[in-house]
């Protein structure tokens, strides 16, 4: 069993995701996670695809994935996939979402992931809004136990207060529970299904 991770980068149209799944199911491959978005026009995703007994390569997939789209059309990088580093197996951690906002500036994602590497806090996923100047991001980070939660958002809030931006944090549960609708019955289904294991 090989499993790939597959990036592609393309100008949004109808049915680029219809033709890269059916280009890694055509070769025998099967999606076993994948995240995508579009951004300012750009269709981008990244998934990961495991193939069993077959002769399939990097070079191979990536061929099968480029002639479903027009010359030049689409940027495909494929790799085979690897464990996690060490940096990130084994720490125990908990997920919380920053939220930063106002007016934009060059350099603020600089600034927020380095002071981020800095504790060792990882960012999984980061999402910006633009409203004119004004700037939302949302991101989700997973922090490291052993640091005080409440000495991050001190040091982070700090930090982005010399240019009047304003920072928050919150346990990813918290921020589920007060920003989406009908999340708490579920979040208490799988605190009740982990009490019960």
């Amino acid at each position: 069993m090989n499993r790939y991770v597959i990036s592609v980068l393309v100008a949004d149209r109808t049915g680029v995701l219809r033709d890269i799944t059916t280009a890694v199911a055509d070769t025998g491959g099967n999606i076993d996670g994948i995240s995508q978005t579009v951004v300012a026009g750009y269709f981008t995703v990244i998934l990961t695809a495991t193939f069993g007994a077959s002769r399939m390569t990097c070079d191979l997939l990536r061929d099968e994935i480029v002639a479903r789209f027009k010359p030049e059309e689409a940027s495909v990088v494929v790799r085979l996939h690897e464990p996690p580093r060490p940096a990130l197996h084994g720490i125990v951690s908990d997920a919380y979402v920053v939220t930063i906002h106002g007016t934009d500036r060059p350099g603020i994602l600089k600034q927020v992931t380095t002071y981020l590497a800095s504790r060792n806090i990882n960012v999984e996923d980061w999402y910006v809004e633009f409203t004119g100047n004004q700037v939302t991001h949302v991101g989700e980070i997973t922090v490291p136990s052993h640091l005080d939660i409440r000495q991050i958002q001190v040091e982070l809030s700090s930090l982005l207060a010399r240019d009047s931006l304003k920072c928050f944090l919150q346990h990813a549960d918290i921020f589920r529970v007060t920003n989406e609708v009908g999340p708490v019955r579920n979040i208490l289904a799988e605190h009740r299904h982990v009490g019960q294991d």
